[in-house]
């Protein structure tokens, strides 16, 4: 296993040794990988002297010298080999070293004894072949050897010493002049020799430092992907939490919605309707709560689908001068909503819940001054733009404002101010859209949140106008309706409140219990309002299912859940049954049910 040029042998080391260690064992390690092609190159050289100096100096010494090489060479192929069969430790490198510093301390020496047994004094054909054979032999180890410098100085001292000496002994110029060229090249060979270790040593030490630098690098990626995982796990933890904490408390809060206004419906005092009041008032504050974990839970599981359409922006102006206009008055603010001609090319409904939720905030946070509201063209795109003269965010707070429950100058989280749920929702309406959303503000002096959408085609443009819903009890009266839901105080409260609405009234609390109950009439029911969460692991979507089987045919369905689970979002989106989530509002429960009792296209 290699990580660039490192071998296997470096890679454990590199947890328990020091970087000097690690890089005499690369040394080392390359000049052991160098012993084939260097020593058969030397062998090679051998040859080629004893055949140009066979004949010219007596046999017995040159075959001894060759034999004496030879038998270094099956040392040299020994160690090589029980090398890279250890593949030792960096911190076992130097041992290594030392046989291999001996070996070519000896190898030298053979190599120096041939300036002296083949040397030839009255051949100086015969003396410049032996000369250039030697310094070429040197000149190589120069190339080569410096990789570990103990083993090149032991290696080339020994082989130019003898030479030099030899040839000066001759004693005339020319001899001398060789003599001397084989001093500088000895020198030259040292400096040189010293020079490349050095940049070999670098080489390596800089590998190695890449090497640590990835492996930081690795574990600070790990480290992050840990991070991260353990975030998407927290955030899975919490939705889990929320969804299951969202259906439980939404059951009661459901079936208290339903007995407050059957409740409202039948008292008549003023009085008795205050506090009937204040309790819807309360029920609402919740709903609101719940509404917004929905809108999360949605947003998470990607279950909300957008539907872009070219429309007239004043449209939701309008809306959001008929929505906060008398909020504003209350606080007694200045609320400023431009005209608007421009056409913009989103989704109305998603578009008008960001804008609705920033004007909220600027109104929540302005004590005094006011609020503006418009538009402006910019290019092919129209920026919207929220002024306000309110508290401001400190900078440091900016990026904090759009998490789930983070709210400025709420300590004592009074729900007058809001959940801290409103950019959240934002920010993940925006991200769905492909909007960009940006916001300049100054502490105490207010702030300014700038939405730029594309422009839209005016002859495309077509109004967005909300359902008309049908408020009618007409629609409702004699019509049979099951319910089933596995709450008793649920099916008591929509037992109540449909029987008050003139409805004939079926209420089982399992699938069973609606099959064994529908046996005994003979009318099919008109309509099927079942919960999604059933006893015995079934759902709604079964209940609704087998109901329809029994029949033969289709039967206008609700499902009501409290569950906001992204995966029960989804399966529920899927079933193509209405949907609705607790705790239901009455009149929206009534106006869907006109709805789908009522002859008329299919509700969307």
């Amino acid at each position: 296993m290699r990580l660039g040029n490192v071998t296997k042998m470096a890679l454990p080391a590199s947890r328990d040794s020091s970087r000097t260690d690690l890089i005499r064992s690369e040394q080392i390690s390359t000049l052991y990988k160098q012993t084939p092609v260097t020593y058969a190159a030397l062998v090679v050289v051998a040859l080629f002297l004893m055949i140009g100096t066979w004949g010219q100096r007596p046999a017995l010494p040159m075959i001894a010298w060759l034999s004496a090489l030879c038998m270094l060479g099956v040392v040299r192929f020994t160690l090589f080999f029980r090398y890279r069969q250890a593949q030792p430790l960096a911190a076992d490198a130097k041992r290594w070293g030392n046989y291999i510093v001996i070996a070519s301390a000896i190898n030298g020496c053979i190599w120096g004894l041939a300036g002296i047994v083949m040397y030839v004094p009255d051949s100086p054909s015969q003396q410049a072949m032996l000369t250039v054979a030697l310094y070429a032999v040197a000149a190589g180890a120069t190339t080569l050897s410096p990789v570990y410098l103990p083993s090149f100085h032991a290696f080339i001292v020994p082989i130019l010493v003898p030479i030099v000496l030899r040839t000066a002994l001759e004693g005339d110029t020319p001899h001398l002049i060789i003599a001397a060229l084989g001093i500088v090249l000895l020198v030259v060979s040292l400096v040189f020799g010293r020079n490349l270790s050095r940049v070999f040593a670098d080489s390596l030490n800089r590998r190695y430092e890449n090497i640590d630098l990835i492996e930081r690098l690795t574990e600070q990626k790990a480290f992050a992907e840990r991070s991260q995982h353990e975030a998407e796990a927290a955030n899975r933890a919490k939705s889990q939490f929320l969804a299951a904490a969202s259906h439980d408390l939404r059951q009661p809060l459901h079936a208290l919605g339903l007995f407050t206004a059957t409740l409202g419906e039948k008292v008549s005092g003023q009085s008795e309707r205050s506090i009937v009041g204040n309790i819807n008032a309360s029920i609402e504050s919740l709903e609101g709560l719940f509404d917004a974990l929905l809108d999360i839970s949605k947003l998470d599981a990607g279950i909300i689908q957008t539907a872009v359409q070219d429309f007239p922006l004043q449209t939701l102006f309008d809306q959001v001068q008929t929505e906060f206009g008398a909020q504003a008055a209350e606080k007694g603010l200045r609320f400023k909503v431009s005209l608007s001609s421009a056409v913009v090319r989103s989704d109305p409904i998603l578009l008008g819940r960001v804008l609705a939720n920033l004007v909220s905030n600027a109104i929540r946070y302005t004590q005094k001054g006011g609020v503006v509201v418009g538009a402006r063209r910019s290019g092919g795109q129209i920026r919207i733009e929220i002024w306000d003269s309110g508290s401001g965010i400190p900078e440091e707070y900016r990026d904090k404002v759009f998490e789930e429950f983070y709210q400025l100058g709420n300590p004592e989280r009074d729900r007058k101010k809001g959940l801290g749920l409103g950019l959240a929702i934002v920010r993940r309406l925006l991200d769905l859209l492909a909007v960009n959303l940006e916001f300049r503000s100054e502490a105490d002096r207010g702030s300014v949140f700038k939405i730029t959408v594309p422009c839209g085609e005016t002859a495309s443009a077509r109004r967005f106008q909300p359902g008309a819903s049908a408020s009618a009890l007409d629609a409702l009266r004699g019509k049979f309706v099951v319910v089933v839901d596995d709450e008793r105080a649920v099916r008591d409260g929509m037992q109540a409140l449909l029987g008050q609405w003139g409805c004939q009234v079926l209420s089982v609390g399992s699938i069973d219990e609606a099959i064994q109950a529908l046996a005994k009439r003979s009318d099919a029911p008109e309509l099927v309002l079942a919960d999604y969460r059933l006893r015995g692991n079934t759902t709604g979507i079964d209940a609704i299912r087998i109901i329809q089987a029994r029949y033969g045919k289709k039967i206008a369905s609700v499902l009501i859940t409290g569950d906001t689970a992204p995966d029960r979002l989804r399966e529920t989106r899927d079933s193509g049954y209405q949907l609705l989530h607790k705790p239901v509002r009455p009149a929206k429960l009534r106006a869907l049910m006109s709805h789908l009792l009522q002859p008329g296209p299919p509700l969307a």
